[in-house]
């Protein structure tokens, strides 16, 4: 009878199932029939499509994927145009912001027409779908999560991401919900089957009359005991098998039971609460999209206090009613089975459960000891803190190029025997979770590399002694890091800010706690506390470092993270002193100002101050009384070392007025010290060279106030040290006339060089001094005799390999002179004397030729200076200053040039080629300037140079670049020396103008990689000033760089907005644009919208950003025809031959401007 039973019921189960899921189709169904048509058979469903891919209409998603499914399936799947609609779709509902607005009942049938249609981007849609719902979930209002969950549940969506995302909201909300939405609810879990206990919870929030879910508790054990012959039904036992099975309840039950005799003649005494009458019929509620079924107060769940549910059936059946229960009622009677296990009777296999328990006991007790031992054998093979042993390069080659994050810090011979600080392996467990090792490496042994034995400190340019502590990728250049002073906390987070920049929000996590360092690194605490157990920590590690070494490895170059915290604030000042100047309100001082212009004049190369200079002398360009004068000394000192040559010599001029009209005042105060008057000095020794001693900047005062200064230095310079007296003749370099005339100031300088000479022990305390006199070459000119002869003496003083120290420095000058009476000039033949003399002649001469040739003459006579050039040329300087002059001459030949001309400048390049070791590097970049002026692209020059320039400034690289461009030369040695020079970190020392220019001469040379261009504008949006708009040159060199790499935007990433934000600068400026400049930045922008992936980002551009795109394109300098420098030179070397012969041809038409 059982099985029977049990049989019939597992049938009824399928059947209803079936019926269930049929009721789905039909609901699908009916909405397909309910939605809107927009074309079906025809092709307006897919120019529909078309339309709704460029312009996404999420209204129109249901709709439209259900007329797809109308369609013939193979034909509709291979269609390129769905595949736009659906990745258009992806990309879109990706925001919940755009499924808000259509109903829940939409968004689920939505889900389930994407999964019918059988495309892989109709599946990725609906995952898409339920993982923006489900991650919304906890941002919404009950209402709408519990329309989610009954709409889902209706269409039969089963994606557990969801339901467990709705199990967790519906747990943890605090929202009152009516008795309706309960019941709902939990028949939406029920039917999705998802194992969540949930349903007390929900009950007891949501009963109208506040009882909680114990109240509930409470009233399930306290149902009346069913009387004696009734029919009940085996509910929430333990033992699944025996639930459903219908018995009568008999007399003679133990105390807080009841005795059940089952149909099998088996006796149970089972507990009240889980017994129920046999007229209790299962309650199966559906709630519409947009408002809950309405439950009727007769039914429910169950009744409580009654023990028992009325239902619309009046008699019992048992075959009907166990055999026709449904799957979901299963699920959902297996589910309170769970909730009241406690109810349940003991299980009957207790042996099965003693051997679990067995077992639990047995992991636990040889589970530590198994745990400790693998874990002691991992940090044996794999410690916290690698102590990488001296001159293994393989071990530091992983470390810095293995593709890897590491935290290394730098060792020497005696830390590294040392316990590593606690500082560091306290980051070493924060790192590890993260995947970043930490290494200890000696930084300072040398190492075998392909260029020979070379320490780290050498190959990356870091200091040359500890403490230095520096982050890796894995690949590129380190980053230095700043660790004095940091926990172990701060010193990860700076670690995973630099290794990962994308996780650099973990800095956030490590915020100020008690007992912790706040914002400024001091303790947040009373002053005079300190925890016992910082003291202990701190006692620890100062006996575990060894004497001499404590901390050594925690310090490190700030430089990198200065200069973007410098740049914050000082565009921050910036914009405070801008408001000040509008609005006055003695929130900023003068005092604020000069300490701001000495610290950025002491450092003027850490960021760029030109914005700073022009906005302060605006502001103080009528407010120099504010400042004292020796402030204001002090301020035009460090003001000049922020400026560029030139470029401020007007606000330099009235600054000096103004110090020479308190000079009595000052003089009087005695506030005149050396260091002041060397300042001043400065000032006045560039101003005179900017203005070239003419007005308006150059008057009577400022001569009469250098006079002023140099008569009290006079004085003074007798107490000047020797780099102080070296400044002063750099500064005071001046012709032998300005010391002629200022003989006190020269005989004051001779005779404090002679007593440095005989008080110091060491020369090298002079060198500085002696290589500064041969600046001032008509100083030892105007010296009398008696002057020169002290000075031979002081020298003659020192031994003797002092004295040939000073005969090396002084050798060609006229400074020789105090060496004459040393052995080596007695030693010296007629024969040298004769050569000396020989090629002083030729020297001579050959700068009489330079002389003679800067004057006006034609090209014609280019031949002649070339010729005299080869010949009177001995040293490769000669050689170098002779192509200088002749390459504009060769670029105005052009195309003119004879055969001569181009041999003999082809020799001139070969003899700089073969001396290019001993030429500086600017000297190699002169030359190659001057070959690509003249349009001579001389290869081993070239190549030559390359070699000899592995180590140049980042300015000298780009100039270089350039030259190469000029010429198209793309020489295989190229590639490798620009990435040599980004792997050491060049870009970091230009501006944003030279960082374009790199990037445009590079992708002229097709040199750079796509990692290379993207590298260079990171770096060039960091450095962009957003105060001073970019100039036209500028952008537009950015801007030709990217069209010719084929740049195309990042997903996700604002580079695209800063390039339209730089064209929006340029067009609010109304600066003019020159014809090539507007055309570059027109080719840029039809190049990014040609390719489908950068007009996609250049569609989320804001409208006004995209309006200034458009300008772009539509300007009408821009359409202009371009022409070639060549063709204009062709151009008019033509015209010059007709109106030499006299005669002009009426078809050739010479144009009026450049570009007709």
């Amino acid at each position: 009878m059982t099985t029977c039973l049990r049989t019939l019921r597992f049938g009824n189960c399928l059947l209803k199932l079936a019926v269930r899921n049929a009721a789905a189709t039909s609901a699908v169904q009916s909405l397909r029939s309910s939605l809107p048509r927009t074309g079906s058979q025809d092709a307006g469903l897919w120019d529909v499509l078309e339309y709704n891919s460029h312009y996404f209409n999420p209204h129109r998603m249901a709709p439209l994927l259900a007329q797809v499914l109308e369609e013939p399936r193979s034909e509709a799947r291979g269609d390129a145009r769905l595949h736009a609609y659906l990745q258009k779709a992806i990309a879109s509902c990706q925001l919940y912001h755009n499924l808000q607005l259509i109903t829940c009942k939409e968004t689920a049938a939505a889900i389930t027409f994407c999964r019918q249609v059988g495309h892989p981007a109709a599946e990725e849609l609906s995952d898409v779908i339920v993982a923006t719902v489900s991650e919304e979930l906890s941002r919404l209002d009950m209402r709408r999560v519990s329309f989610y969950i009954t709409a889902f549940a209706k269409y039969n969506i089963e994606d557990s991401r969801f339901w467990k995302s709705a199990a967790r909201v519906v747990a943890n909300t605090s929202e009152p919900m009516s008795q309706q939405v309960l019941v709902s609810l939990m028949d939406a879990f029920r039917k999705s089957g998802v194992k969540q206990e949930i349903a007390a919870d929900m009950e007891g929030r949501a009963s109208d009359d506040g009882s909680s879910s114990e109240g509930f508790k409470a009233d399930t054990e306290s149902l009346e005991e069913p009387p004696c012959g009734s029919l009940v039904v085996l509910v929430g036992l333990r033992q699944v098998e025996l639930n459903g099975l219908v018995g009568t309840v008999e007399e003679g039950g133990p105390e807080g039971r009841v005795a059940v005799r089952l149909g099998s003649g088996q006796n149970l005494a089972v507990r009240p609460g889980n017994l129920r009458l046999a007229e209790v019929d299962a309650f199966d509620a559906d709630l519409n999209d947009d408002s809950p079924a309405a439950l009727s107060e007769d039914a429910g769940l169950r009744a409580r206090k009654t023990g028992a549910c009325h239902c619309t059936r009046s008699s019992f059946d048992p075959l009907n009613q166990y055999g026709g229960r449904s799957n979901s009622e299963a699920t959902f009677e297996e589910e309170y089975a769970r909730a009241n296990k406690d109810l349940d009777e003991e299980p009957a296999n207790l042996q099965q459960r003693k051997t679990w328990l067995s077992l639990i006991f047995l992991v636990l007790i040889v589970g530590p000891a198994m745990a400790t031992f693998f874990i002691t054998a991992k940090d044996w093979a794999d410690p916290l803190v690698r102590v990488v042993p001296p001159g293994d390069s393989k071990q530091v080659q992983d470390i810095f190029f293995g593709g890897n994050a590491w935290l290394v810090s730098c060792v020497t011979s005696k830390t590294a025997a040392a316990k590593a600080p606690s500082v560091l392996q306290g980051a070493a467990e924060l790192l590890r979770p993260r995947g970043v090792r930490v290494a200890r490496v000696h930084c300072w042994e040398p190492l075998e590399t392909k260029k020979g034995l070379r320490s780290l400190a050498q190959r990356f340019g870091f200091r040359d002694k500890p403490p230095v502590v520096m982050a890796t990728r894995g690949q590129g250049s380190p980053t230095l890091l700043a660790a004095t002073g940091l926990r172990a906390e701060a010193l990860a987070a700076k670690v995973l800010a630099a290794v990962i920049p994308e996780e650099s929000a973990t800095l956030k996590a490590y915020t100020v706690r008690e007992g912790s360092q706040g914002r400024s690194g001091n303790r947040v605490e009373r002053v005079g506390k300190r925890p016992a157990e910082q003291t202990e920590e701190a006692t620890k590690d100062d006996a575990e470092a060894p004497p001499g070494h404590v901390d050594e490895e925690e310090e490190v170059n700030l430089d990198l993270d200065r200069e973007e915290a410098v740049r914050v604030l000082l565009t921050q000042w910036l914009l405070r002193l801008r408001k000040e100047k509008e609005n006055p309100t003695g929130a900023i001082s003068v005092q604020q100002i000069l300490s701001l212009a000495v610290s950025l004049g002491l450092n003027p190369e850490l960021v760029n101050t030109a914005v700073f200079a022009r906005d302060v002398a605006a502001y103080l360009s009528n407010r120099l009384d504010l400042l004292r004068t020796e402030e204001l000394i002090v301020f035009l000192w460090a003001f000049r070392r922020l400026v560029l040559s030139q470029s401020s010599t007007a606000f330099l001029s009235k600054g000096l007025h103004k110090v020479h009209q308190q000079w009595r005042l000052l003089v009087a105060s005695a506030e005149l010290s050396v260091q002041r008057l060397v300042q001043l000095s400065d000032v006045l020794s560039c101003v005179k060279a900017e203005a070239k001693s003419r007005a308006p900047y150059w008057t009577d005062k400022l001569e009469e106030l250098q006079e002023l200064v140099i008569q009290d230095l006079t004085e003074s310079v007798q107490y000047c040290q020797p780099e102080v007296l070296a400044e002063i003749l750099e500064m005071w370099a001046g012709t032998q006339e300005f010391w002629q005339s200022h003989g006190d100031f020269a005989q004051a300088i001779t005779k404090r060089m002679e007593e440095l000479l005989l008080e110091c022990i060491d020369l090298q305390e002079v060198v500085g001094l002696l290589q500064a006199a041969l600046a001032a070459p008509g100083l030892i000119s105007t010296l009398p005799v008696s002057g020169v002869k002290a000075l031979q003496a002081a020298v003659l003083t020192r031994n003797d390999e002092d004295v040939e120290r000073v005969q090396a420095i002084f050798a060609g000058s006229t400074w020789e002179v105090l060496c004459q009476g040393a052995p080596a000039r007695e030693m010296s033949g007629a024969s040298t004397a004769d050569n000396s003399s020989t090629a002083e002649d030729k020297a001579s001469k050959f700068q009489a030729l330079l002389s003679a040739w800067q004057q006006p003459r034609t090209d014609l006579e280019l031949v002649q200076f070339l010729r005299d050039a080869t010949t009177l040329c001995n040293e490769p300087v000669e050689v170098l200053q002779a192509l200088e002059a002749a390459a504009p001459f060769a670029e105005r030949l052009a195309a003119g040039a004879t055969a001569e001309v181009l041999q003999l400048l082809e020799k001139l390049c070969q003899s700089i080629a073969q001396a290019a070791p001993d030429l500086t590097a600017d000297q190699l970049g002169g030359a190659l300037q001057a070959c690509a002026v003249a349009g001579l692209p001389h290869a081993p020059l070239f190549s030559a140079a390359l070699d000899c320039m592995t180590e140049t400034s980042a300015t000298r690289a780009v100039e270089v670049l350039e030259s190469f461009a000029k010429l198209r030369l793309a020489l295989p040695e190229l590639l490798p020396w620009l990435r040599m020079l980004l792997e050491e970190g060049a870009e970091r020392q230009l501006s944003a103008n030279g960082l374009a220019r790199l990037l445009a001469a590079a992708a002229r040379l097709g040199i750079v990689e796509a990692s290379g261009v993207d590298h260079i504008l990171k770096r060039l949006l960091t450095v962009a000033s957003p105060i001073r708009p970019m100039s036209p040159e500028t952008l537009a060199a950015v801007c030709l760089g990217l069209t010719l790499t084929n740049w195309t935007p990042r997903a996700g990433q604002s580079d695209l907005w800063e390039v339209a934000r730089w064209l929006r600068s340029i067009k609010r400026a109304k600066e003019s644009q020159a014809p090539q400049h507007a055309t570059v930045l027109r080719n840029f922008v039809l190049r990014l919208l040609m390719s489908p992936s950068s007009r996609e980002a250049a569609s989320e551009l804001s409208p006004e950003l995209q309006e200034v795109m458009v300008d772009v394109v539509c300007s009408a300098s821009a359409q202009r025809r371009v022409v070639s420098d060549t063709t204009l030179k062709f151009r008019h070397e033509a015209a010059e031959v007709l109106r030499t012969a006299g005669q002009r041809w009426p078809e050739i038409r010479l144009p009026h401007a450049q570009g007709s």
